[in-house]
């Protein structure tokens, strides 16, 4: 763990900390792989050159290579904006590896930051966020009709941004203003529920460790 939103699997770092014993200078390469694999899948014949190259064994590098991209791209969805990548190295420096191995990573993480933000943003699921959810309970307590039955409505503000523009500092929020009766909000309620429980079940639970 190195910090509120950015998780690092042990096991991951332990097999990228295995370049300890590859020569420093094929660090960036090795991550411009890790990239590359984010984007378009693992380039395996690369990697073999590269190993060839270093004088390392493949089946280790292709792991490394494997680990790397996962790491990076937990960095990518994690790290704020204006964030130089320094709690990162510390980070990585305390899980073991050396000074070299961490400043490479963040050295091509930085290099390839906004490369690595278009391609978070092209994968969203959805473009607006949750912001605020505001209710108020409207009774109309008098009219003439006295045959007209009374029947309370809810009126609803929903607010939304565009987390995409966070980077910039304009983040632009959005409300929609709906109104429901009790039956529609009970259903609601309902729906929310099922999908607090679905997210709380091993199957729910495996997924968002490794989509979060």
């Amino acid at each position: 763990m190195t910090g509120k939103y950015i998780s690092f699997e042990p096991e991951l770092v332990d097999q990228v900390a295995n370049l300890r014993s590859c020569a420093s200078e094929m660090y960036p390469a090795i991550f411009n792989i890790s990239v590359q694999t984010l984007e378009g899948g693992l380039d395996r014949e690369m990697a073999r050159r590269v190993a060839e190259t270093a004088k390392f064994d493949v089946s280790s590098l292709l792991k490394a290579v494997q680990s790397a991209s996962i790491l990076i791209w937990e960095v990518t969805k994690g790290l704020p904006p204006k964030d130089d990548c320094s709690t990162i190295r510390t980070a990585l420096r305390k899980m073991g590896w050396t000074e070299d191995l961490a400043g490479a990573f963040c050295d091509c993480f930085l290099e390839h930051r906004l490369r690595l933000n278009k391609l978070k943003d092209a994968l969203a699921i959805s473009k607006r966020r949750y912001k605020d959810f505001v209710w108020r309970l409207d009774v109309e307590l008098a009219r003439r009709n006295m045959s007209v039955i009374t029947q309370p409505k809810y009126m609803i503000r929903l607010d939304t941004y565009d987390a995409r523009e966070g980077a910039s500092g304009k983040v632009e929020e959005q409300s929609l203003h709906l109104q429901a009766d009790y039956a529609n909000l009970k259903h609601m309620q309902m729906e929310l529920q099922r999908a607090m429980d679905d997210l709380a079940s091993k199957h729910g639970q495996r997924i968002t460790r490794y989509i979060k």
